[in-house]
């Protein structure tokens, strides 16, 4: 099976959905792909299991019951994707292959139509990842909000604090519907959705298409550059269409580019000496819409297809100019004034002759406290000493007056 893994979809924590109600009784196929080295993946199934990917790419294949929700947690960032198919075996056609949602890129809110090829399958189900808490809050609710589904169909997921809801979509509705808290609030999920016929398996994540990267190359690859989800669990739901521009100026000795971003979700990047043409990214705009309406220029990986993506739309040109010596020089040089301090503001310059002051009280009043001390108990032995020393003077001069006074009587 080849995938198109994006770094956005790496995570440390993932939760699998079974492919219940169509494989009660079989099992489920996953893949663990490493994106470092020394990858350890706890599995909290029946018993729990414990996978270690040495090196980065590697992959590992698991079965695990079709009839449960399961979490994985690993010790580093992996990637996990799965395969179901009808029979629960290596059907030819029915089957599908999807990614994990990693617990970081859940939403508060998706958007979700029936398109024709889904309205023709015989069964279509939603399935959501979502905290124990909030559970039987989220629904399926059309766009001016005069229907109201709630997914009845829940299963606690082991080791986790989330559960797995199911929804079996009406095939006769139509228009466009959201997968939210009603009404609207900081409730973050994780949804798919999938679907079957006789001979046809299809599943695909919702919201798929704000994680990728605007940045794509002719062979319609991910480039290693992380995306995260734009944050809308704050916006309340009576909030309106705000338009956002952003301008933003890049320039180099060399190199001058200006972005324009608007919420007209097309980018476009131009320069002299570097070009770029890129698809539009699928970006939302501040309001209750999370989502944009495909057009012809957007690949939209929320609709269900077998087909790869066209690559005919998406082009990626940089033109890159050598820089010469002085160029380069000149470069080195504004980047060593910017990082050069005097070391005579340095700690170890400042301090080199300077004694740590004590300013305690305590410590005074013990310095004190200990010289008066010592100077009493010295003077006491002085003053002892002197006053020993004054009779023993005094004896002697009365004995050498003795003396004399005695020679002169004689």
């Amino acid at each position: 099976m080849n995938q198109i893994l994006p770094l956005s979809m790496l995570g440390s924590i993932i939760h699998t959905f079974p492919s219940l109600p169509m494989n009660s009784a079989t099992m489920d196929q996953f893949t663990l792909v490493a994106a470092y080295d020394d990858t350890v993946v706890t599995i909290h199934s029946n018993p729990v299991q414990t996978i270690t990917l040495s090196s980065s790419g590697e992959s590992y294949h698991l079965s695990l019951p079709a009839s449960a929700f399961h979490r994985l947690r690993g010790r580093k960032p992996f990637h996990v994707y799965a395969k179901y198919s009808l029979s629960g075996q290596n059907h030819p056609t029915g089957h599908c292959t999807v990614p994990g949602f990693p617990l970081r890129l859940f939403k508060c809110s998706y958007r979700f139509t029936l398109v024709e090829p889904l309205r023709m399958m015989e069964s279509v189900y939603i399935v959501i990842i979502v905290s124990q808490k909030s559970e039987g809050q989220v629904m399926l609710v059309s766009e001016d909000e005069s229907t109201q589904t709630a997914f009845n169909m829940c299963d606690d997921i082991k080791g986790s604090k989330h559960v797995g809801c199911y929804l079996l979509v009406n095939r006769n509705i139509t228009g466009t519907y959201r997968i939210q808290q009603y009404p609207l609030a900081a409730v973050s999920f994780g949804a798919y959705v999938f679907a079957r016929s006789t001979n046809s398996f299809t599943c695909f994540p919702l919201g798929a298409s704000l994680f990728r990267s605007p940045y794509v190359t002719d062979e319609c690859h991910w480039l290693p550059i992380p995306v995260e989800p734009i944050p809308l669990c704050n916006v309340a739901a009576n909030s309106t269409t705000t338009e956002r521009t952003t301008t933003t100026t890049l320039q180099t000795s060399s190199v001058e580019s200006t972005t324009d971003i608007t919420d007209s979700s097309v980018i476009e990047t131009t320069s002299e000496e570097h070009s770029m043409d890129t698809t539009p990214m699928a970006m939302e705009t501040v309001t209750r819409d999370t989502d944009i309406t495909p057009t012809t220029e957007a690949i939209d990986f929320s609709r269900p297809t077998t087909a790869n993506p066209n690559c005919e739309d998406i082009h990626l040109k940089i033109v890159n100019k050598t820089l010469s010596a002085d160029e380069v020089n000149e470069v080195v040089k504004k980047i060593v004034s910017h990082l050069t301090v005097d070391k005579s503001s340095l700690s170890p310059s400042r301090r080199k002759k300077e004694s740590s002051p004590d300013n305690r009280l305590s410590s005074a009043s013990m310095g004190v406290l200990s010289i008066c001390i010592i100077i009493t108990v010295l003077g006491i032995f002085v003053l002892a000493d002197f006053l020993a020393a004054c009779f023993a003077l005094k004896k002697i001069l009365a004995k050498v007056f003795r003396k004399g006074v005695c020679r002169n009587e004689c």
